[in-house]
């Protein structure tokens, strides 16, 4: 329908485009008519509400799937997580294992050298009691050993009288001071025939010899025979430390080479005695 363009109301306007065309102004207006608007009125809401419920769709759609697809990160991240965790803990047990192991080692590096260093000490030492001439060359002999195969302790050697009612020491080193006289009766060693050690874990019996037990972890005392006969003891006491707390394998080993020791003097002073 040609119209002016003053006659159409401005609201009901749903198009204006103007154009100039062989110097003159055109204005184009679509206006629908009030039968067009009376046939769609009643689709419009519906419309609106068919293309909302696509939104929400669309959108509710976006959602769940960026939701289960967060789930499953969080998911795998948390599996992930734990398997790290599984490995970190491998990896420290191996490495636990591994540092347990390599103490082990340094250990028994460190008891084999000792042991290799007594066993030349002791070599030495027979050596030098089977070119003595005296009881008196063969005290220093020992002294000078018992020193250095007992670095960290201190002791005394006793020797037995003709009359075998009391012994005499003979040889002492680390700087405590010892009974210089002591009774058989006084020193269960003695009586038993065997050695005699007293510490924390051990069942010993406390000697009679002893002023003052209380300062030292532990001490023995080791029986010396010879052609059957005792004929005195070796002592060997530790003083107590702050890092005493555990020296069981310690002292096995220091009874071993105690036992050594006073088999090799009592050999050697049976053979002066000879």
């Amino acid at each position: 329908k040609i119209t002016s363009p003053q006659d159409a109301a401005s609201s009901t306007v749903h198009f204006r485009q103007n154009f100039s065309i062989a110097g003159r102004q055109w204005t184009v207006l679509a206006i629908p008519t009030p039968g067009f608007l009376a046939a769609h009125q009643d689709r419009l809401p519906w419309g609106i509400l068919i293309m909302g419920i696509l939104a929400t769709g669309l959108v509710s759609f976006y959602f769940i799937t960026g939701s289960r697809r967060t789930a499953r990160i969080t998911q795998l991240v948390a599996q992930r997580t734990a398997e790290l965790s599984n490995e970190i803990a491998e990896h420290k047990k191996d490495e636990a294992t591994i540092k347990e192991a390599n103490l082990q080692l340094t250990t028994w590096a460190a008891k084999l050298d000792r042991h290799n260093r007594e066993v030349t000490l002791l070599s030495e030492m027979g050596e030098q009691l089977h070119l003595c001439l005296t009881s008196e060359e063969a005290y220093n002999v020992i002294k000078k050993f018992a020193k250095k195969l007992f670095p960290d302790e201190s002791g005394a050697l006793y020797i037995i009288n003709a009359s075998k009612n009391f012994l005499e020491a003979a040889v002492t080193w680390g700087g405590l001071m010892s009974e210089p006289v002591i009774s058989p009766d006084d020193c269960w060693a003695l009586r038993r025939g065997q050695t005699n050690i007293v510490n924390a874990s051990h069942s010993g019996v406390l000697c009679r010899h002893f002023a003052h037990p209380e300062a030292f972890s532990y001490y023995m005392c080791l029986p010396m025979m010879a052609q059957g006969e005792i004929i005195g003891i070796l002592n060997v006491r530790h003083v107590k430390t702050t890092g005493d707390n555990d020296q069981s394998y310690y002292l096995e080993d220091q009874k071993q080479l105690g036992t050594t020791v006073a088999e090799r003097i009592s050999s050697a002073l049976a053979n002066l005695r000879l």
